[in-house]
């Protein structure tokens, strides 16, 4: 089965990709976060031939539901509504300081939108661990 994961940002959203037989997740690409968002969203799943969407869900390290958590939930009602695949949400808690501990040191060669698809790479992987167990 081929997934989709959502690093959901109100001006950039990352997308990861990962087939379950193989068990890694890849960052694909970012997007922005704009009018035609679906569209390009909508050209990714048919193009990979996705079959499961997942959408971080950032809530606060304490478990408390933050402004973001309240935007990202109404996103996914959006997804959810208007994608004919299952929609999933998965805690995120971690995954952007991740991405920002695995690039220290390095250059920014590919941009702070890099970072989106990597975030959504970090869920993903995290997704299919915890599926696996």
């Amino acid at each position: 089965m081929i997934i989709l994961a959502i690093d959901f940002g109100t001006k950039h959203i990352g997308l990861a990709l990962a087939d379950t037989n193989l068990n890694i997740a890849f960052p694909y690409q970012t997007l922005k976060s704009n009018n035609y968002f679906l569209d390009e969203l909508k050209e990714v799943i048919i193009k990979e031939r996705v079959e499961k969407v997942i959408v971080g869900r950032p809530i606060g390290m304490e478990g408390q539901i933050t402004e973001q958590t309240k935007i990202t939930d109404q996103f996914v009602n959006f997804l959810k509504n208007n994608l004919s695949i299952p929609v999933e949400i998965f805690d995120e808690r971690l995954s952007s300081k991740m991405v920002e501990l695995t690039k220290m040191g390095q250059n920014k060669k590919r941009g702070e939108t890099a970072e989106h698809a990597a975030a959504a790479a970090v869920i993903l992987q995290e997704y299919l661990e915890k599926s696996k167990n």
